[in-house]
């Protein structure tokens, strides 16, 4: 997504990151401050809003309850799908925003297509011809940098606070069984503490960046999309994607430096991401807090 930048500026950019310096103040790997909105969307189980500078992402999930002739052999629980506004940049306009799109599916399906991302997707499955399916749209509604890292902390916070009807199964005939509504309407959410979150990873020069700007990433030749899952508070996330965006290539020696930091990234992230998310789950939704 390129802007305009004289070759000055561009020089500017890349010798005060390698000094470990950025136009606003941060270091390389500080995170912009980031507002997260729950609660959007009335017409969804689940939304959230998050934005981080002038990168602006809604997301939305909506239950479906699928019926099948057997539900072991339907694994897609969770069906991400991403949507460019022609608004957001140029870019988008035309192919551009299509291509960029399933780009982000793909990498959000890569990282939460793994067992330990929510252990709870198993009581989605309601009996052997009845599941639940969650289709979890995002829309990219402003681009402004680090758009897989907010679209990754939005689709996590709008799966936090998915609200999912409790159903009652009971046998029917032919050996089957059928799902009934019971009177009350009552819920239940999925427990997403280890729901993934994504880091892009930006090299820009010689030196590895997180959350890089508009401005910034039009420095850079290519970025590593890095996946994980914090199973359990103060240890180590483990890795469920990687992936290389950009056009440029990256050294090899330089990789596992750049999976650490974004490793590293995804902690500190999940962790306030998390807390807050903790301490707004009572309170009326449409809240926006700093994460």
């Amino acid at each position: 997504m390129d802007i305009r930048l004289s070759d000055a500026e561009r020089v500017f950019i890349i010798h005060g990151i390698q000094e470990g310096l950025r136009n606003d103040g941060r270091s390389c790997g500080d995170y912009r401050p980031m507002w997260v909105e729950r609660g959007v969307l009335a017409t969804t189980d689940g939304s959230s809003r998050v934005r981080i500078g002038d990168t602006d992402i809604l997301c939305g999930v909506k239950c479906e309850l699928v019926e099948c002739e057997d539900s072991s052999k339907e694994t897609e629980r969770l069906v991400f799908s991403v949507d460019c506004s022609a608004n957001a940049t140029p870019q988008f306009i035309g192919k551009g925003g299509d291509d960029y799109a399933e780009e982000l599916e793909d990498a959000l399906h890569l990282a939460y297509d793994n067992e330990c991302a929510i252990p709870d997707l198993a009581k989605l499955t309601l009996t052997s011809t009845h599941f639940w399916r969650l289709y979890v749209d995002v829309v990219i509604l402003q681009y402004g940098g680090a758009v897989v890292d907010a679209a990754s902390v939005a689709a996590k916070a709008a799966l936090f606070e998915t609200e999912i009807v409790k159903l009652v199964t009971r046998a029917a005939d032919e050996k089957k069984m059928a799902i009934d509504l019971p009177e009350g309407g009552d819920t239940w959410r999925m427990d997403v503490k280890s729901a993934p979150l994504i880091s892009s990873i930006t090299k820009i020069g010689l030196t590895n960046v997180v959350d890089v700007t508009h401005e910034e990433e039009t420095c850079s030749f290519a970025a590593l999309w890095v996946g994980a899952s914090v199973q359990k508070s103060g240890t180590e996330p483990l890795v469920t994607m990687t992936r290389q965006a950009g056009g440029g290539s990256l050294d090899a020696a330089s990789i596992n430096e750049m999976i650490q930091m974004g490793v590293n990234a995804v902690a500190r992230l999940d962790a306030q991401l998390m807390e807050r998310l903790a301490l707004e789950k009572n309170t009326v939704p449409g809240q926006t807090f700093l994460s």
